[in-house]
């Protein structure tokens, strides 16, 4: 109707109309948002719950002392507060390590979706089961009880930070290398604190030295290596 408008008045200008129809580029904010919504929903409830959930968390991270009577009065592992941290963290988490492989895998979404939501319960609960293999077998249950609870307080430090990572990252896509880089940073770091005193703890209580280089060696240090090794020739090939 508008060319036969056009013509009838003389106006010889036509619309051309395209012979193929391009693929629209994927927007991932559709893929992120919910789940970042469902994070500070999340962050929101435990707060709401426990007003000072986050001050207590830098505290227990920052301070050695009256660890054992901040989490009894201040944070319990079992408050519903705490769990909620710890599935936003895995949520987050997840958000962050899809972002990380959407452009370097050739992978379908339910593929890099699965891998997204698996890495960190992996991670963590290789963290976890190293502990407790650990306290099986030198029959020191209370000793790895502090490294344990210390790997949750990282995690849900760590869920909080990734939340503002993850915002910026899906509002900034154009600085996905940068954010990438960040992400693999915070990570490594929260790692490195983590063992660092976690070993400062275990030591304190009259733990070996031998006993804690032959762990952190084994059950710490290799797994790491193998999985960035095996994660960057995946890459490359």
């Amino acid at each position: 109707m508008y060319i036969l408008g056009n013509s009838f008045f003389g106006n010889q200008s036509y619309v051309s109309i395209p012979t193929n129809l391009g693929i629209r580029e994927e927007n991932l904010s559709h893929l992120i948002l919910p789940l970042l919504i469902f994070s500070f929903f999340l962050l929101s409830f435990s707060k709401f719950y426990n007003s000072s959930i986050f001050k207590s968390l830098f505290k227990l991270l920052l301070l050695g002392k009256n660890f054992e009577q901040i989490m009894r009065e201040e944070l319990r592992m079992s408050s519903l507060s705490s769990i909620t941290m710890i599935v936003n963290y895995f949520c987050i988490a997840a958000c962050c390590v899809f972002l990380s492989i959407y452009n370097d895998l050739d992978w379908n979404k339910f593929q890099m979706i699965s891998l997204a939501v698996m890495l960190p319960i992996i991670v963590v609960g290789f963290q976890l089961l190293n502990y407790w293999v650990v306290g099986w077998i030198s029959k020191e249950y209370k000793t790895a009880i502090r490294p344990i609870h210390e790997t949750f307080i990282i995690a849900q430090l760590l869920g909080l930070i990734f939340f503002f990572l993850a915002l910026v990252w899906i509002l900034n896509p154009q600085f996905d290398k940068l954010f990438y880089q960040l992400f693999i940073w915070l990570s490594i770091v929260g790692f490195i604190y983590r063992s660092l005193k976690s070993i400062y703890i275990v030591f304190l209580k009259g733990v070996s030295w031998y006993y804690i280089i032959l762990y952190f060696c084994t059950l710490e240090i290799l797994p790491v290596l193998f999985l960035f090794v095996y994660y960057y020739r995946f890459l490359e090939s």
